[in-house]
């Protein structure tokens, strides 16, 4: 049992208000009592209570009503019908409008009601952790996302300049000649060659020549970000 849940039970009886506002406050739960269904509503609308637990006959607003109202505010919070022997046939239509279950009074066991409010706050249990469990698998499937995104970004790029790497060329050369077949367009391809590097390499070391890459790298995307756009390949 899920001690500390918070139960609203709504009847126009006293004495039944009386004695499950202390059966269940002796089990654990906290209790609101209200005498109407008018008055129950307005306490839900307010704080919508995960149980709830209500006479069918009542003064004003019946049952069924209030039934209908709770599952409008909150489908998550369950609802408990009493009813007599006498509207037995209300209760099962209850059931069919969303209800969890119901109690004949006058009561003939106490254990009775406190069974049927452990199996409603255990279903009430089970719902929360699986809302839980279904929002961290999603968080978990957003940062799954975000990391494949950044993983995939990083994959198409060449640690040291910074550019694109052979395998993005490729696709990107390959989308191209597609869509110039496709569309009747030409587009350009340049090559470009750094000269005399490898004497650059030899006389001033390889941190110096990665330098002058990264640096070479660095002026073709700052070139092509001002013109129309491009792929730029390193290595």
């Amino acid at each position: 049992m899920e001690n500390g849940i918070r139960i609203l039970v709504v009847d126009d009886e006293d004495a039944i208000r009386g004695v499950l506002f202390q059966v269940l406050g002796e089990d654990g739960y906290q209790v609101t009592v209200a005498d109407s269904g008018e008055k129950a509503l307005e306490i839900f609308q307010k704080d919508p209570h995960p149980l709830v637990i209500t006479d069918i006959r009542m003064g004003g607003m019946s049952g069924m009503d209030l039934l209908k109202e709770v599952k409008g505010i909150n489908p998550k919070s369950q609802v408990i019908i009493m009813t007599s022997y006498a509207s037995l046939e209300t209760a099962i239509m209850a059931l069919r409008a969303g209800a969890y279950d119901y109690l004949i009074k006058p009561f003939e066991e106490l254990d009775l009601v406190t069974a049927t409010v452990a199996r409603a706050t255990e279903q009430i249990r089970l719902t929360r952790e699986n809302q839980e469990l279904i929002e961290t698998l999603q968080k978990k499937n957003e940062e799954l996302e975000v990391l494949n995104k950044i993983f995939r970004e990083q994959a198409a790029y060449d640690g040291l300049t910074g550019l694109h790497n052979h395998r993005h060329f490729q696709e990107a050369l390959a989308m191209e000649v597609s869509r110039s077949l496709r569309h009747g367009r030409v587009f350009s391809l340049i090559f470009l060659d750094v000269d005399s590097f490898k004497t650059y390499n030899d006389m001033h070391g390889h941190l110096k020549g990665d330098g002058v890459l990264r640096t070479i790298g660095e002026i073709l995307k700052n070139q092509l970000r001002g013109g129309h756009g491009g792929t730029v390949r390193g290595g």
